[in-house]
């Protein structure tokens, strides 16, 4: 048989056999050595793991805890805006009502004016009516002298 068709195994089973004993001892060892360095860094690479497995359950509890508090917040978010929506409401409605009562009160304004002008115009038209009423109680007076002096 060639070497040509020798599978991997059966090739190294042949070098195996041309080495001495001291020789496979010396790989023996060296095997043994590797595969006490790879278990030494798996062990730290399981610790590590194990570390970054711990690491996140904290991280993740501690988003958890966060998320719960960011939906205690859009909760409380969202009562406020509606608690302003209300108060916006409020607002409106207590502009329409001033608007109203402005309205009304110049409305008022305009009738106080109207009434006082009228006013102004009946005290006037009095005070005519007095002093023509005064003219006349004059004349009362001067006519009753005369009839009484004539009388006499």
């Amino acid at each position: 048989m060639s070497k040509e068709n020798l599978s991997g195994t059966e090739q190294d089973a042949m070098l195996l056999g041309k080495l001495k004993k001291r020789q496979l001892l010396e790989l023996l060892l060296d095997v043994t050595k590797e595969a006490e360095n790879l278990e030494a860094d798996l062990n730290e690479a399981n610790g590590k793991l194990n570390e970054l497995e711990e690491s996140y359950s904290r991280l993740k509890e501690r988003l958890n805890e966060k998320d719960s508090e960011i939906e205690k917040q859009q909760e409380r978010y969202k009562h406020l805006c509606e608690r302003l929506n209300e108060k916006d409401a409020e607002i409106e409605e207590r502009e329409e009502q001033y608007k109203r009562l402005c309205e009304r009160l110049d409305e008022k304004d305009a009738e106080i004016e109207n009434r006082d002008a009228q006013y102004k115009r009946l005290c006037e038209k009095l005070d005519g009516k007095d002093a023509k009423l005064n003219e006349k109680d004059l004349m009362i007076e001067k006519l009753k002298k005369r009839l009484i002096s004539t009388r006499k």
